[in-house]
């Protein structure tokens, strides 16, 4: 019974259940306020400085500080678009949207190379990355959006009917 199963698991074992196979790349289990509860490293989120591209003129580069964990929570509330300078970025990476769907509680992005799937759970987020230069050690086939988006929504789906 899948309950029972999901009392039984710690948060590791989730995180463990999204990257077995290869299937994501890296794999986080945040609260709802971005408390990491578990991940495959500690920098789920992080605050740093950057330079990009002037919005005015674009031929200048301006600093701005990045509070990732900000910028996900805003992208989150907002159906995906991030209102915060710098975008969307989990783990230093930037990342665009390409699909929101906030009836079923998951989020898919984009990065160079790959991107993640998110999935809000009734007291968490799953976050599972790709990256399509590593493969799926039982397919040999490169990590991808929908062997990453199939494992993270069942967890989810796992989770939910578990109350968690």
């Amino acid at each position: 019974n899948r309950k029972s199963l999901a009392i039984k698991m710690s948060w590791n074992d989730y995180v463990t259940y999204m990257t077995t196979d290869n299937v994501c790349e890296s794999a986080y289990i945040i609260g709802k306020d971005g408390t990491l509860w578990a991940g495959t490293s500690n920098n789920v989120f992080s605050t740093y400085n950057v330079e990009i591209a002037n919005e005015t003129d674009g031929a200048l580069n301006v600093k701005i500080s990045i509070d990732e964990k900000k910028n996900f929570f805003n992208a989150l509330a907002n159906e995906g678009v991030c209102k915060e300078q710098g975008g969307i970025r989990i783990a230093g990476e930037k990342y665009f949207s390409t699909h929101f769907d906030g009836e079923k509680g998951v989020w898919y992005i984009k990065k160079n190379g790959g991107g993640a799937c998110v999935a809000q759970t009734n007291q968490g987020i799953l976050i599972g990355v790709y990256n399509s230069s590593k493969m799926i050690t039982s397919s040999n086939s490169p990590q991808n959006p929908g062997a990453t988006n199939k494992v993270v929504e069942a967890l989810q789906e796992m989770l939910k009917g578990a109350n968690f």
